[in-house]
């Protein structure tokens, strides 16, 4: 007399299906998740260039040489946020903008509002950090728009922090054209 064993081969078919099935499914949800934060990214794209385009848009048509799309930042630690700051030169010859923190001697221009004595530091620190660059060269008749990153810390104190960023320019090529300027960032950092 001889057993067959038909339950051996159909356990062994039912786990192939499901593993084919399993695959398909894990397939399908990566290019769903795919396709959504892919999306995401670009609308975020898009969006940094309609904002570029509307400041230098705004520039040229004001007589402002320099502005900020937005002056507050709303925050919550470990966050970053970007801001953008436009620089134009209608000047002959091009301009060497510089930006920094006004103040010196150890004074940060970033402090809590009520508690002066927590500042905001370098990129890495325990609170706030405002990173750009430093200096920025525009051609003549040029309007530029350039990224301000805003980080809060994951160990940020809550509350609001405001940042003075001054903005000065020496010389140009053929004339000295200075201009000295503060522009004033507020942060909000919530928990």
């Amino acid at each position: 007399m001889r057993i067959f064993k038909k339950a051996d081969l159909s356990l062994s078919i039912n786990a192939i299906v499901v593993l084919i099935l399993a695959i398909t499914m894990l397939g399908l949800g990566l290019a769903f998740m795919n396709q959504i934060f892919g999306g995401a990214t670009e609308k975020f794209a898009k969006m940094g260039g309609q904002v570029e385009k509307q400041m230098r848009e705004q520039l040229m048509q004001s007589g402002k040489i320099v502005d900020l799309n937005r002056f507050d930042v709303k925050l919550k630690r470990g966050e970053k946020d970007k801001i953008y700051i436009g620089l134009k030169n209608d000047q002959v010859g091009d301009i060497e903008f510089l930006l920094y923190e006004p103040g010196g001697g150890g004074r940060s221009s970033c402090t809590k509002i009520g508690d002066p004595s927590v500042l905001c530091g370098e990129e890495g620190d325990e609170n706030v950090a405002v990173l750009y660059l430093t200096e920025i060269t525009v051609p003549e008749g040029e309007t530029v728009v350039y990224p301000i990153v805003i980080k809060a810390s994951s160990s940020a104190e809550e509350g609001t922090y405001v940042y003075d960023l001054n903005v000065g320019v020496g010389q140009t090529q053929s004339s000295t054209f200075e201009i000295d300027k503060i522009l004033t960032i507020t942060i909000d950092v919530t928990l």
